[in-house]
């Protein structure tokens, strides 16, 4: 599909689904939808009720012209270059919430909401001592936004200092965006530089660059084989940032680093929560690392019945 034209007799709802269905096949009735609303609401600067409303004919008139290379442009980007739509939207929503999301960032998995509720199963912070935790990874900051939101409405007398952490500064820019959205800000959420929780020599948000001891980290890490590559979707594989999908030794170099130095960054009886992929979960439970500083708290499965969570507690010395 080199191009994409429009029959101007079509209602732009009916003929956006009919693109979808016969460029993207494997979409569901329902993505399809949801799909073809989305992009004509942004394109067209139209709500949902509004396009039910009106006839083909209105949207044949020259006023929509401009409107409609726009669509058959996002098209283009969507069936033949398989661009994700959240990209093509630039956001993304993750418990009821609105993200802004780029290529810098993963796009945020209705899964990992999952991660963020068990996560807050876990705190427990004491009104006479500062809560400190940490998400490592952030990313598009989906997860330090709603945690520190959630912590905020539910220990508001509490102070609960949360450090977002990522290697990348392009994923960090958009992370701060999201947090200055919903005007989440240090001390409450700070954004650091580092590699897994060592801050870069260029990062200056913590005093003297230390991450202070941790009573909880969260993190949804990369934890994809680079051998796994040619069987991820098209969507995923050519519009994802590699350096948030993918490790090395099958999957589990940077969830071992991370382990690593929460032995070192956790409190006695801290919290580590972790999604990782479909099995990793029970491996990750039966290494030395893990049995040797760890108690094996929980394995939570995804709305697909895969292990995909992992509660792990600090042992006390």
């Amino acid at each position: 599909m080199d191009t994409i034209t429009h029959n101007e007799q079509s209602h732009p709802l009916a003929w956006v689904k009919q693109q979808l269905a016969s460029g993207l096949p494997l979409l569901s009735l329902e993505q399809r939808q949801a799909e073809a609303v989305l992009l004509l609401e942004s394109v067209f600067s139209i709500s949902y009720t509004q396009l039910l409303s009106q006839p083909a004919s209105v949207f044949a008139t020259t006023a929509y012209l401009p409107a409609w290379e726009r669509l058959k442009a996002v098209l283009y980007q969507r069936i033949v270059e398989r661009t994700p739509i959240q990209y093509l939207l630039g956001e993304a929503w993750f418990l009821g919430r609105v993200f802004t999301v780029s290529n810098a960032v993963l796009i945020p998995r209705p899964e990992t909401e999952l991660l963020v509720e068990a996560a807050l199963a876990c705190c427990f912070p004491q009104q006479s001592t500062p809560f400190y935790w940490a998400d490592v990874g952030t990313g598009s900051g989906c997860i330090a936004v709603s945690m520190a939101l959630a912590l905020q409405a539910q220990f508001p007398t509490t102070l609960c200092y949360g450090i977002a952490t990522d290697i990348s500064p392009l994923a960090l820019a958009v992370a701060q965006q999201n947090a200055g959205q919903y005007s989440v800000a240090a001390p409450t959420l700070t954004f650091c530089l580092a590699d897994v929780l060592t801050p870069m020599p260029s990062s200056t948000e913590l005093v003297d660059g230390v991450v202070p001891p941790l009573d909880l980290i969260v993190s949804n890490p990369p934890y994809i084989s680079p051998l796994l590559a040619p069987t991820l979707l098209p969507e995923v594989l050519k519009h994802e940032p590699t350096n948030a999908l993918f490790s090395d030794d099958n999957g589990f170099a940077i969830v071992k680093q991370l382990l690593q130095q929460a032995v070192q960054r956790l409190k006695p009886s801290g919290y580590l929560l972790l999604e990782v992929g479909s099995g990793m979960a029970s491996t990750i439970a039966q290494w030395q690392l893990t049995q040797t500083y760890f108690e094996v708290c929980r394995i939570l499965q995804d709305y697909a019945g895969h292990e995909r969570f992992l509660t792990l507690r600090r042992c006390t010395d």
